[in-house]
């Protein structure tokens, strides 16, 4: 006995509603009685947002670099992870700058060497850091 197992995109649904569905099957014949209706379900997007990556840390740091690395998040949001953008500020004492992009183009790899935050900036400066991700 062969047991065949379909499903069907939904569209024009709004996500956090509720919904109970059923099912009809059809044939040169015509249509059959309706299915039991399925427990309600709660209307969620295919994709979402992917959650944070976690566990930044600096492996190395020199007098013209650091390398960073992170983990990827624990949930992609439905969607494979295409890459990441490293964001940063600058924090001396109670100054705190605006947070700019380190780079233009996502990174694939869970590591990115930045090269230009402490070549030109004094040693008492800190810096804050945030990976963002790229999905499809």
């Amino acid at each position: 006995m062969t047991l065949y197992t379909f499903r069907f995109v939904c569209h024009g649904l709004t996500s956090g509603s509720n919904c109970v569905f059923r099912v009809k099957s059809v044939n040169a014949a015509g249509y059959s009685h309706s299915s039991s209706n399925s427990d309600a379900v709660v209307v969620q997007a295919a994709i979402s947002v992917p959650g944070k990556a976690t566990g930044v840390t600096m492996l190395e740091a020199e007098k013209d670099y650091m390398m960073l690395a992170w983990t990827q998040p624990a949930s992609n949001g439905g969607a494979d992870i295409r890459g990441y953008f490293v964001d940063y500020r600058t924090v001396k004492g109670d100054v705190v700058g605006k947070w700019h992009e380190l780079n233009l183009k996502a990174v694939t790899a869970t590591s990115y060497k930045v090269s230009l935050l402490i070549s030109h900036t004094p040693v008492s400066q800190n810096y804050y850091l945030i990976i963002g991700l790229f999905y499809e």
